[in-house]
């Protein structure tokens, strides 16, 4: 319980005189407070409509069908073709940005299945995802007025400055989860716990030779032989966009 209201202090959410206005409008979302600031600094950063995205797909479960587990029964030819897919379809910079890109692709195609199929995506989970996204976002109306989401934002899926806006708004929202890289190890130390982590393997920037200095993470946590603590969900970003705590 302690953790909980420090982390909520460490938010803006919560001071000692109770909930703050931040933290109010926080309350009024049906996600972690983390994810709930993100849609709030979301506007600030003109990329609205992608966090909706963002945040409805990570409150929904097993978006991804790992070829290692799931295709480990069908032929090698696929597997290496999903696989292959899936490369192509990855944001180099991080798993946020790859989910982002895989829904905006989910949404243009007619063959939604079989899009799926190909780049080993859960359709359900995206089907999911939609469903959350859209009362995120009746929520938001709701708590916030009638927002304009095409005024807050500002280019579509794809551009270059809209990936820096993305990732400018995790660091933002994200800074309790930030990680920074300990060279010549690709370890890294958590920021909030000076915790040694790993990036869990299923993260796209395992595949990268060089690792960013700096990270944001959505999941943290411990399983396998030794007990090795991962993080998940990890994407790239600037360290002189954090905040201070």
């Amino acid at each position: 319980l302690d953790k909980a209201v420090k982390m909520l202090q460490d938010l803006g959410a919560l001071d000692n005189r109770g909930l703050t206005d931040l933290g109010h409008r926080l309350s009024g979302l049906p996600v972690v407070p983390m994810h709930g600031r993100l849609l709030l600094d979301s506007m600030e950063f003109g990329c609205l409509e992608h966090m909706l995205s963002i945040v409805a797909l990570l409150s929904t479960e097993n978006v991804w069908h790992h070829t290692l587990t799931s295709e480990r029964k069908a032929d090698k030819e696929r597997r290496k073709r999903v696989s292959t897919n899936f490369r192509r379809l990855a944001h180099p910079d991080g798993d946020h940005l790859t989910l982002l890109k895989a829904y905006h692709r989910w949404n243009e195609v007619s063959d939604k299945v079989g899009f799926c199929k190909e780049h080993g995506i859960n359709h359900h989970a995206l089907v999911r995802a939609t469903k959350i996204r859209e009362q995120l976002q009746g929520l938001l109306v709701r708590l916030l007025g009638d927002v304009d989401m095409a005024a807050h934002t500002q280019a579509a899926v794809g551009k270059d400055e809209q990936w820096v806006s993305i990732k400018q708004c995790l660091a933002k929202a994200f800074f309790l989860n930030a990680a920074k890289l300990m060279p010549p190890t690709r370890k890294y130390r958590t920021e909030y716990g000076r915790q040694e982590v790993h990036v869990h393997p299923t993260s796209v920037l395992v595949e990268r030779q060089s690792l960013p200095q700096w990270v944001v993470y959505n999941d943290f946590f411990q399983t396998g032989v030794g007990k090795k603590l991962y993080i998940k969900t990890v994407t790239a970003v600037e360290g002189e966009w954090l905040p201070p705590f």
